[in-house]
């Protein structure tokens, strides 16, 4: 193809409706006379048509010096050149560089929360920006929109959403990533956060306020299990202080009830020791230890709640553990000196006030009058009915060394007291002692769950 150059032309001159122009056309032997509409009339169905030709260095329709304009390098496909090189490639999909990796504005498309329109590189044009609905911006890989910006007007209500398409992300893989990308947060269900550190899922809240901490599936709310094989610390820390003051304290606290009437209640706290499952388990220990001190150790307190002008304040109730099913007793609670280390003295146990003990009053001896009848069940028991000589009651199966059992008559006739089957009260394995009216007697255990030695008796 012959290149064509359109020099400059003379300044434009607009004719009038009236002007006539001389007009030859093919195979006619002289002009004809033309109005400037006839002339319009004339050409307006011819049109200028440039070859397709792929040529980079010299495009069909240049500018200047020839080397920057405009050609068609494929039917449909118009480059755009700038000193011999392609700048742009215009087609029916999209406006990009036409280069590998290059970006990518789709203009035939329409921009939505999975549909991008600005793609980073053209040939993946599910990747890229979108926009999810007004003043929506939406970020999306492999057509899932994985990141939204949302600008309302009020600071208060824009947002930066993780996943508004649904959840994602695992303890592995967790959706908002730090570092190597296995230590973040992450989603576990719907209105369930989760934290998982090196890939381990250590910590979950969810939307009933429950927030568990180095538990393996964040759904465990039973046995609150913190690894199948090691365990795991879990430590609340008040701030360290290096000076001479006081460091951080830590307060946990119950819910708060603000109500108008005495149906408002404070949320319970409640500590728990590990569950133990299976035959050879053992659930773990509660402890409540003061902290260590060079001078002065702290104390550990268990404090009932103040009371004011008109309540009293509320009991400490310290509690062994309930025995449920079969022939187990309920725990015991055990009150202990600190132990012995170095020279010294080991620590004694000191109440202030009275002590109370869980007391049964108004009993009725069981009428069998035999082993097993009328089961005893605390450690201070009245019988004030005792209907027939030798009606019975009968010590606790389960107990250990230190237990102390008090038993009163105030019936009108002589019971009989037994130990459990195979246990021994001083009378010879599963035998009775008569404890006449007026009388009481107290037993001490002094072989767990065996025998029994009576400590005193008489009238009280």
């Amino acid at each position: 193809m012959v290149d064509k150059t359109i020099p400059q032309l003379d300044p434009t001159i607009t004719p009038a409706p009236t002007d006539l122009f001389g007009v030859r056309q093919s195979g006619d032997a002289e002009d004809k006379s033309q109005t400037r509409a006839q002339v319009h009339a004339l050409v307006s169905g011819e049109h200028l048509i440039i070859a397709q030709v792929d040529e980079v260095a010299t495009p069909t329709l240049a500018f200047g010096d020839g080397d920057s304009g405009f050609y068609e390098a494929a039917d449909d496909n118009m480059r755009w050149v700038i000193a011999g090189a392609n700048v742009l490639l215009v087609n029916s999909v999209s406006i990009s560089t036409g280069t590998s990796g290059s970006f990518g504005l789709r203009h035939s498309a329409v921009a939505s929360a999975t549909n991008p329109t600005l793609v980073p590189n053209a040939n993946d044009g599910n990747t890229g920006l979108g926009r999810a609905a007004t003043d929506a911006l939406s970020l999306i890989a492999g057509g899932i929109e994985m990141l939204r910006l949302v600008e309302t007007g009020l600071n208060t209500t824009d947002q930066l959403i993780i996943a508004p398409a649904g959840i994602i992300g695992a303890p592995a893989t967790p959706a908002l990533a730090f570092g190597d990308g296995d230590t973040g947060w992450f989603e576990l269900t719907d209105d369930e956060l989760t934290l998982s550190i090196a890939g381990v899922e250590q910590m979950v809240s969810d939307v009933d306020g429950k927030l568990f901490i180095n538990t393996l599936t964040g759904t465990d709310e039973t046995s609150g299990n913190i690894s199948t094989t090691t365990p795991g610390l879990v430590a609340i820390y008040g701030a360290g202080f290096d000076g001479n003051g006081q460091a951080g304290n830590v307060e946990i606290w119950g819910g708060y009830a603000n109500g108008t009437t005495a149906a408002a209640i404070g949320g319970d706290l409640v500590l728990w020791g590990g569950s133990g499952g299976g035959p050879a388990a053992q659930g773990g220990n509660a402890l409540l230890i003061g902290g260590f001190g060079d001078q002065n150790p702290g104390e550990a307190i268990v404090r009932g709640g103040r009371g004011n002008a008109t309540a009293n304040g509320a009991d400490a109730i310290v509690q062994g553990g309930d025995g449920i099913g079969g022939n187990s007793g309920g725990g015991d609670v055990r009150l202990r000196g600190g132990a012995l280390v170095g020279a010294g003295l080991k620590g004694n146990i000191i109440h202030e006030g009275e002590v109370e003990y869980e007391s049964d009053v108004g009993l009725t001896a069981d009428v069998s009058s035999v082993q097993g009848g009328g089961p005893i069940t605390s450690s201070y028991n009245v019988y004030s009915t005792v209907a027939n000589i030798g009606d019975a009651a009968t010590l606790p199966t389960t107990y250990r060394v230190g237990h102390v059992v008090y038993i009163k008559n105030d019936g009108a006739n002589s019971m009989d007291v037994f130990p459990a089957s195979g246990d021994n009260l001083g009378q010879g394995v599963n035998t009775q002692e008569a404890l006449p009216a007026g009388d009481f007697a107290v037993y001490l255990a002094t072989s767990e769950n065996i025998v029994w030695t009576k400590l005193q008796g008489g009238t009280a």
